[in-house]
């Protein structure tokens, strides 16, 4: 059993860094890949009822590895997460509904084809005063016009942050194409939030089935988290496509018109209006900013290196007692 409690504490452990607490069934479906046969639903239970009254015999003290409370397990000593958890599904809530209201609007967009709650807001937990990280697939060739179209009418309806407010604001700062939905190349050494922030994508809006696409053409990511799966939304949090039909009819016409001018039209404006540090940025090897026709990512700190860093210093704690 100590392989699959390994990988329990490595679950553990991976989400300890965000304060997130997990059950049973979390627990499962992020343990990390290992040798031998993947445990099953029922070797994670036992587990975690053995670990809960786990004892350090050697040093004859108390010391349970894995602490548990409501239904959610987490790091001995760690209780207090367990409220944080409840909280911020609460705030969590109040951004969803800001984002699916943005959506009802902005799914008429030409060329948009899908858009994902990322990063902590996708396991339904938010921090007061944070802003929404959204993921958004473009029609391919067409990745400036969709941001230009989508991040105009954020702007329009006051929605997307700015230097002086970013609380619930919208942050449309990830898209790619359909034909770049791929996404290993963009992994560091080591990386392990890449792995974990893909399977943790929530669907919002999907037009043609590209949570499904994004599944399928991540074939890498099965083998570091073979729980991996299609996230499903809810009613409550997810807006159903519109007039499809039209839209299309729409972009056949600007492609037939001038649709190759108007994207590097598109990309010379939105390069124009990007502060200069962020286009140096991006012509960085070492930099985490990408500009291209496939990918535009835009955060300027990458916290990923830090986040393998810390988790493997608390993984090699946590497993310790096990050595």
């Amino acid at each position: 059993m100590n392989r699959i409690r390994e990988g329990v504490l490595a679950a553990l452990a991976y989400y300890d860094a965000f304060d997130f607490p997990l059950t049973a069934q979390e627990i499962f479906l992020a343990l990390p890949a290992s040798e031998g046969a993947r445990p099953s639903f029922e070797d994670i239970e036992r587990v975690l009822s053995e670990s809960a009254n786990f004892h350090d015999r050697e040093n004859s003290r108390q010391a349970c590895v894995i602490g548990q409370a409501e239904g959610l397990y987490f790091l001995a000593g760690r209780d207090a997460i367990v409220a944080s958890r409840k909280s911020r599904y609460l705030l969590a809530e109040g951004k969803y509904a800001r984002v699916r209201g943005f959506f009802r609007l902005a799914r008429f967009a030409p060329y948009l084809r899908a858009a994902f709650v990322c990063n902590t807001l996708a396991r339904s937990y938010a921090r007061d005063g944070s802003d929404i990280d959204m993921f958004v697939v473009a029609a391919p060739g067409r990745i400036w016009l969709t941001r230009l179209f989508v991040t105009g009418l954020a702007a329009l309806m006051r929605v997307r942050p700015t230097a002086t407010e970013s609380a619930d604001r919208i942050c449309l700062s990830f898209f790619v194409t359909e034909d770049a939905l791929d996404l290993k190349g963009l992994a560091i050494d080591g990386d392990v939030y890449l792995p974990h922030w893909l399977q943790e994508l929530y669907p919002v809006y999907d037009e043609y089935g590209a949570a499904r696409a994004i599944f399928a053409r991540n074939g890498w990511l099965r083998d570091v988290l073979p729980g991996t799966r299609v996230q499903s939304p809810s009613r409550r949090r997810a807006v159903v496509p519109r007039l499809v039909r039209l839209k299309r009819a729409l972009e056949r016409s600007l492609d037939a018109l001038f649709g190759d001018w108007l994207e590097r039209w598109a990309e010379r404006r939105q390069k124009s209006w990007m502060p200069a540090a962020l286009r140096a940025a991006a012509d960085s090897p070492e930099s985490d900013v990408v500009l291209s026709d496939r990918i535009l990512k835009f955060h300027d700190h990458d916290r990923r290196a830090e986040i393998r860093d810390a988790y493997q210093e608390k993984l090699s704690h946590v497993l310790r007692p096990l050595a």
